[in-house]
């Protein structure tokens, strides 16, 4: 092939391409580029430890620019626009980063800027940008403020997976090229998913008291129920126990995995003396800090020499293995959260952490007696004293592991007021009906009688408990044989049919299942009420008498609108 055929080859292939990006892409560059396609957008950026800083910028659904940047400080990654509180090193952050570090070229999609909207490439930082058609502006920096890359990311391209639409600012060429980061603005995507760093297996003790706190009030705190969940081995149990209830089969987990899924959506600062407070240090608290509490719904009281704390709407403390204590407190609600951009009323939240060391008991101090009262040999004594020390090692070994996680956790929240989603509240603030069903139990022979004569009446006390008739959903079968016509009903003891309080069915197996009536379930001691039976036919029938007692959810104490909203 000559040099005039293969420019003639060249020139009908650059024809054909253009042909096929005039049907994928709404334009064209006037003129194909293939130089830079696999070249670097930043070739001296290719140094993941360049980075100390990120800076995003997005319009929100407003009209508002959004901005979040994380910077390095003193070797940490701050999100130095809500307060500087830790940043996720590994998420979003090594996300970004590794994202962009050397990123290539996949191809050249467009050079005239009327595609730029329908690209997502519009620079949402730029005076008078639209609101349609805006991509993400990410700028990273090093630690001398240098620019190391600078994008505005555009919406994915079809068909071609993590591929995004790329321009850089003030440029008009859009590019495509492969990034698998999700680039977000919301505080919450970018902290730590594991707040209160529990494991849901580790957690033996949950203490409930979704109390309500209100001034108007005298005592102030209402509807103050305490209800403790305990674990031993892999079985739950719920104190204090109450006739006829059960624990829920998940409640225990879908709690423990609530505590370890919790995760914040915006914070703010302490002061620096409820810093000290919080972290277990003498802290000397004055009128405005106990007013920067109370707006948050946390009210401080003194007591015997000491200062204590209620919440505006409840706790939740929280016992693991290793002696870790978790205290919550539920504040009030925060409508505006993260910038507006959390559009469900969010809720104040403080976290206190302590040991309880009487998980793993001292040792008794060696007698020098024996159990007979007799004086102990000086070999006996030293004996004893060894012992004694051994067991003193073995509860400090035990205690470490505790001291060292409570010691870390009370620095990581000490500074900070949290706030937290309707959902994880509403997962965590749990009233003990939430908690519970009805019993369970089985059926019950009441009375299988060998036969009723023709025109017999059969009397049958009912023998269940009070509080099984109040709460349980209660019936009765009747069985009939042969089948056949019988007249029953639920009596008060001694009172005739006529007087009956419930009539059943006359024929049919099952006579009768449903809920009491009232007056039925409302009776002061077992055997008031009794089932009666009637035969009014002319042959002899067999009559067995079941109790039914079903599982039902209990009622849920009824809130007025608006009432956790404080």
């Amino acid at each position: 092939m000559n040099e005039y055929q293969k420019t003639g080859l060249f020139a009908a292939v650059a024809v054909l391409l253009g042909g096929i990006a005039i049907l994928t892409t709404p334009r064209v560059p006037d003129v194909p580029v293939f130089d830079e396609t696999g070249k670097a957008f930043y070739a001296g950026f290719t140094t993941v430890g360049d980075v100390a800083s990120i800076d995003l910028a997005v319009f929100d659904d407003t009209g508002k620019i959004r901005q979040l940047q994380v910077a390095l400080k003193k070797g940490r990654w701050m999100i130095t626009t809500t307060l500087d509180h830790p940043a996720d090193t590994k998420g979003q952050v090594s996300l970004i980063v590794g994202s962009l570090v050397d990123l290539k070229k996949s191809a050249v999609r467009s050079e005239n800027p009327q595609d730029h909207e329908s690209f997502s490439v519009i620079d949402p930082t730029e005076k008078g940008t639209s609101l349609k058609g805006n991509g993400t502006r990410v700028t990273l920096r090093d630690s001398a403020n240098n620019v190391l890359c600078d994008y505005v990311i555009g919406k994915p391209v079809p068909g071609r997976g993590s591929h995004r639409f790329i321009r850089l600012p003030g440029g008009k060429r859009v590019y495509e090229a492969p990034m698998a980061a999700e680039l977000s603005v919301k505080f919450s995507d970018w902290v730590e998913t594991d707040l209160l760093k529990v494991d849901p297996a580790q957690v033996t003790t949950v203490v409930l008291q979704p109390y309500r706190f209100d001034l108007s009030k005298d005592p102030p705190i209402v509807d103050h129920e305490v209800s403790r969940l305990t674990k031993d081995g892999t079985t739950w149990s719920l104190e204090p126990k109450k006739d006829g209830e059960e624990l829920k089969a998940t409640a225990a987990t879908d709690l423990t995995a609530a505590l370890h899924g919790l995760r914040i959506v915006d914070v703010r600062r302490k002061t620096p003396m409820m810093v000290k407070w919080f972290s277990g240090d003498k802290a000397k608290i004055t009128q405005d800090d106990a007013e920067d509490m109370a707006e948050r719904g946390f009210i401080l009281y003194r007591e015997k020499g000491s200062i204590g704390m209620k919440s505006i709407d409840g706790e939740l403390v929280v016992l693991c293995a290793d002696g870790v204590v978790y205290h919550l407190w539920f504040g009030r609600v925060l409508p505006d959260a993260d910038g507006g951009a959390e559009k469900k009323e969010c809720r104040y939240l403080v976290i206190m952490t302590a040991v309880d060391e009487s998980m793993f008991p001292e040792p008794p101090l060696p007698s020098d007696t024996t159990a007979e009262g007799k004086p102990k040999t000086d070999e006996e004594k030293k004996k004893d004293h060894e012992e004694y020390e051994r067991k003193k090692k073995e509860r400090a070994a035990k205690l470490e592991p505790g001291n060292k996680r409570e010691k870390d956790l009370a620095k990581r929240f000490a500074d900070w007021f949290y706030v937290i989603s309707p959902d994880s509240y509403q997962k965590l603030r749990k009233m003990r009906a939430d908690l519970v069903q009805i019993k369970v139990m089985p059926h019950r022979v009441v009375d299988e009688n060998p036969g009723i004569d023709a025109g017999q009446v059969v009397r049958i006390p009912i023998p269940l408990a009070p509080d099984e008739m109040k709460l349980a959903k209660v019936g009765f079968d009747i069985d009939v044989s042969p089948e056949g016509d019988v007249e029953w009903g639920i009596v008060k003891k001694g009172k005739e049919l006529a007087d009956a309080e419930l009539i059943g069915d006359r024929a049919g197996k099952v006579v009768f299942r449903g809920k009491l009536p009232t007056a039925i379930k409302d009776q002061a001691a077992p055997g008031e009420w009794e089932v009666v039976i009637k035969n009014p036919g002319a042959a002899r029938v067999t009559a067995r008498v079941v109790v039914v007692i079903r599982p039902a959810e209990l009622p849920k104490p009824e809130e007025k609108p608006g009432e956790h909203k404080h």
